[in-house]
Parts: C-alpha cells; structure tokens; sequence
C-alpha cells in the first residue's frame, strides 16, 4: 500500500498541513498545532487501515523529521 503523506510546513505567517487526494489544507497559527492536528489527521487515516507519513519541516521548508504511523504497529515510527 502507497503511504498518504501529510506534510507540516510554513505557509505565510502561520504553518500548514498538506493533506492528499483533493483534502484542503488546514492553516494554523504555530507549527505546535500544526504537529498536532497532522498527528490526529494520521491516527484517523491508520484506524481507516491506511499508511500515512507525516513530514515536518522548519521554517526554512527544510525536511527536519518525519514519522510513520501504520495500521500493523501500535506505536508510530519517528526519524529525523
């Protein structure tokens, strides 16, 4: 199965969440609740059964991190 991939980014004077296949992007005010939501957003797709990668990046749209949440693991894989 192909991973979704949310993306945590800045955007403008606040941070966004990419969201796949046609979702709308969601906009908040710190990369904090950014995190979060993205994080939430990925527990909702891996409970559906489906593989999600959440890529994190720093103000400067440099990847610093990412994690991998799957429906076959309890706990989600982190790197960077």
């Amino acid at each position: 199965m192909t991973d979704i991939l949310l993306s945590v980014r800045p955007a403008g004077s606040g941070w966004l969440v990419d969201c796949p296949d046609g979702l709308e992007p969601l906009h908040f005010a710190s990369h904090v609740e950014a995190e979060e939501q993205a994080r939430l957003l990925a527990q909702c797709l891996v409970g559906a059964g489906i593989d999600v990668r959440v890529l994190l990046h720093d103000d400067r749209q440099q990847l610093v991190g990412s994690t991998q949440y799957s429906p076959d693991r309890a706990d989600a894989r982190r790197s960077g």
